[in-house]
């Protein structure tokens, strides 16, 4: 959390498959995925070990983790709230 700035980063570790509920950021949203896949329902790219994620300002979603995958973790640099 770096207050002056207005940002956090968050460490997303999911075990098995799972499902993050439809939500939205105030800033943008960088991600970087260091394990695994997952994708947004809204979407029909999959982000991918090693890929980059951009999340533009004020943009819904809902991030899956499909079947089949044993650990996703991926990094988020989030602005704003």
């Amino acid at each position: 959390l770096c207050v002056s700035s207005g940002y956090y980063v968050n460490l997303l570790r999911v075990k098995g498959s799972g499902l993050l509920s439809r939500h939205r950021h105030p800033g943008p949203v960088h991600g970087h995925v260091l394990k695994g896949r997952w994708k947004y329902l809204e979407h029909s790219w999959e982000a991918s070990e090693g890929s980059y994620v951009f999340e533009p300002p004020g943009e819904i979603h809902t991030l899956v983790v499909p079947e089949g995958v044993d650990e996703m973790i991926t990094l988020f640099h989030v602005t704003g709230s």
